[in-house]
């Protein structure tokens, strides 16, 4: 299985299990404290129009802000290393993985 279906959230540089309530709570708060122009979301080629609609309707209603973009190019996935693709990295090794975007994480303490 390559999918998360438990939330972890980092504290002290390392990332542990919280519930489900635990996770929508911080998502709610870091959005909820962060300027809607300052939020982004970008969606590519693998991404299925029922989740694109969703996204949008969410950014519109919600977030209220138009940063929100679709490539589908699939300029940013350099598909010669297997690892770039699959993402199926250990979640202790997560903040090594080559396409990952640590910049945008949020790191709570």
């Amino acid at each position: 299985n390559q999918r998360l279906d438990t939330p972890y959230l980092k504290k002290n540089k390392k990332f542990e299990k919280i519930s489900w309530k635990e996770a929508y709570t911080k998502i709610f708060e870091k959005i909820s404290e962060t300027q809607s122009d300052k939020i982004a979301a970008l969606t590519g080629d693998m991404t299925n129009m029922e989740t694109m609609f969703a996204l949008k309707d969410f950014f519109e209603k919600t977030i209220r802000s138009e940063n929100l973009d679709s490539r589908s190019e699939n300029f940013y996935v350099n598909t010669s290393e297997r690892e770039n693709f699959i993402f199926n990295s250990k979640i202790e090794g997560i903040e090594e993985h080559p396409t990952l975007w640590k910049e945008y994480s949020w790191n709570y303490k």
